[in-house]
């Protein structure tokens, strides 16, 4: 574990050092996060290695050239990319590391303009030109031909980056490939492939591909994690923290953000809290953080999150998301809009927050602006389910379900295992009267685990609609047993379900069951005199049957003599009085009542005789 340490180690200093120089700073602040929390024995390990950092290239370079590259990179670190484009073009063939400054400034100068160009259209319809980023990628593919001995990690790193701005993402893919490939430790390449990687499976046939090295094990999780194959993604981040890395703050945000994806978000808020605590400073994962206190209505706790980092990363765009949630629960669109909208300049190709941004669109009333603001969290982010559910939402609100079908299936194939997809999905198939789909849809929700616990009730409503009052009842008596103590906010669905099995049950003759559920309709006020009606039923149903087993009783209760003729051979002598008294010819029909106060009572007639066939 120790020596594997000190390579890790070895690695990150190595990083560290190359990215500071080439102004690469987030991966700069990746690794020596990493470095911090690495384990005392690790840096005890790397020190006694004698480990040394490559030599850089200042000795053999004049001091003209290292004034100029030391001032363009300077200009970079300020950014003032164009400015830094501009000074460096003198130098760029004179090394590798200058082509590379060179290059990468004028990426960044027009992936800036891009981006900032598209933050402000988020409501209009303008296409930017990309002409400059054209003549960047034609120049590199000119380079590449003339001097491939520039192309190292890094060159390849920029192409790779140009050709992603253009959408050219198979070629895109390539370049990360052959940036890994040529020095596995660049972290990020790793990044940008686990974005483009069509499938987990795919990256595992890869010829870079090595289950033992730490940055492909880092990689592997992140993949997962975008692939929203979160439980896996848990156990690959658990795997690293037990590898020696421990509790770091980037391994429990990670932990936390994929809680946050799963809908666990009780737990999401312990391990984000718990970061909170190692890190109070920490802006990674931010806005998830403040989605999960979105979702549980934590308003207080949201404000004082979002305050307290708004003193101390006002421009961060995580933090602009947690002031736009924020406003968002109280109800303030606009000035949710505004922090979006400052956020998306921050960070423009960020699907979360085009995704937010569509959100607090659509509670505006403004579809058109929702539709482009989805449309771009999809281009930025194909794999993230949420612009393409949003679409969804939106063609369904416009009461077009052919539509909606399409954008619910999208989000269906990035996450198909999200109850929320195929509930939306079963909603839509039982607006275009495909009932089938809609009925295996609703019911692989609930398998899956329903989040937000409607499948069953849409199902079984389904079933009713259909007269299917079994496969109803069958539901019905599912959905109570598996909510009952969960969903006390969903009264009026567990009225309905108890009311429903009252009736079925009545109509079947069950009567304890029926009266059963009759009572637990007195629970709930909308089904108060449903269930009063349905008890009065049940009653009556059992006087009625008192009455036929009282009368079964009587018939049942006749002696038989001891011939065994069962009271049915008459002898001579025996005298026959007839039942009723003989009508007088001519006159009125008038029938001899019984007179109970003289002790008579009336005659029990027993249909035996004809029953028996005789």
């Amino acid at each position: 574990m120790t020596h594997w340490g000190a390579a890790v180690l070895s690695d990150l200093h190595w990083l560290a050092a190359e990215c500071e120089r080439r102004c690469i700073f987030d991966s700069v602040k990746w690794a020596n996060e990493l470095i911090f929390y690495a384990p005392d024995e690790w840096h005890k390990a790397y020190a006694l290695k004698g480990n040394s950092l490559v030599q850089m290239e200042s000795s053999s370079r004049s001091a003209t050239i290292l004034a100029r590259a030391n001032f363009g990179r300077s200009l970079m670190v300020n950014g003032e990319f164009h400015r830094a484009a501009y000074f460096l073009e003198k130098i760029k063939d004179e090394s590798p590391y200058d082509c590379f400054m060179y290059y990468w400034a004028k990426y960044l100068a027009y992936e800036k303009n891009r981006l900032e160009s598209e933050a402000d259209a988020i409501d209009r319809r303008i296409e930017y030109d990309n002409s400059d980023m054209d003549a960047l990628h034609a120049e590199l593919c000119e380079l590449g031909t003339r001097a491939p001995q520039y192309f190292d990690a890094f060159l390849f790193y920029v192409l790779g980056k140009v050709r992603l701005s253009l959408k050219l993402v198979d070629k895109a893919e390539e370049a990360f490939v052959e940036s890994v490939l040529a020095n596995r430790s660049f972290w990020p390449s790793w990044q940008e492939l686990a974005h483009l990687i069509s499938s987990p499976d795919k990256a595992d046939a890869e010829e870079y591909a090595d289950a033992e090295y730490w940055i492909y094990r880092f990689f592997k999780a992140d993949l997962l994690f975008r692939f929203h194959l979160h439980k896996t993604a848990l156990d690959e981040y658990e795997k690293i923290g037990e590898s020696g890395f421990g509790d770091m703050p980037y391994l429990i945000s990670q932990t936390a953000a994929a809680l946050n994806y799963m809908q666990e978000h009780d737990l999401a808020l312990e391990m984000f809290e718990k970061a909170r605590n190692e890190d109070p400073f920490r802006v990674d994962q931010l806005h998830l953080y403040s989605d999960s206190l979105f979702v549980r209505g934590l308003r207080s706790e949201l404000a004082s999150l979002a305050h307290s980092f708004y003193k101390t990363h006002k421009f961060s765009w995580e933090v602009c998301c947690a002031v736009a949630n924020y406003y968002s629960l109280r109800g303030d669109h606009e000035k949710s809009v505004v922090f979006l909208q400052r956020s998306l300049k921050l960070n423009p190709n960020n699907s979360s927050v085009w995704t937010l941004i569509g959100h607090e669109f659509m509670e505006q009333k403004n579809n058109s602006a929702a539709c482009l603001a989805y449309r771009k969290a999809v281009q930025s982010d194909p794999k993230d389910y949420r612009g393409w559910y949003g679409l969804g939402q939106l063609y369904d609100i416009l009461k077009m379900p052919s539509y909606s079908l399409y954008y619910y299936q999208q989000a269906h194939k990035c996450k198909s295992d999200d109850s929320r997809m195929l509930v939306a999905l079963g909603e839509v198939y039982t607006r275009l009267n495909r009932v089938g789909d809609a009925q295996k849809c609703l019911l692989k929700a609930f398998k899956v685990g329903d989040v937000e616990g409607t499948a069953l009730m849409l199902l079984g409503k389904l079933y009713e609609k259909e007269k299917n009052d079994d496969q109803a009842a069958a539901v019905y008596e599912k959905y109570l047993e598996t909510y009952c103590d969960d969903l006390m906010s969903e009264l009026d669905n567990m009225a309905h379900c108890c009311c429903f099995l009252a009736k079925h049950y009545l109509s079947k003759g069950d009567l304890n069951a029926a009266g059963t559920f009759a009572q637990r309709c007195l629970q709930y006020e909308s089904s108060k005199e449903e269930g009063r009606n349905v008890l009065r039923q049940v009653s009556q149903a059992h006087r009625n049957r008192s009455m036929l087993n009282e009368a079964d009783a009587v018939m049942t209760s006749t002696p038989a003599n001891q011939s065994n003729d069962f009271g049915l051979k008459i002898s001579e002598t025996t005298p026959i009085t007839p039942i009723l008294p003989q009508p007088t010819v001519g006159g009125p029909l008038v029938y001899r009542r019984p007179n109970t106060a003289d002790g008579e009572a009336e005659m029990a007639i027993s249909s035996d005789d004809d029953s028996e066939g005789y």
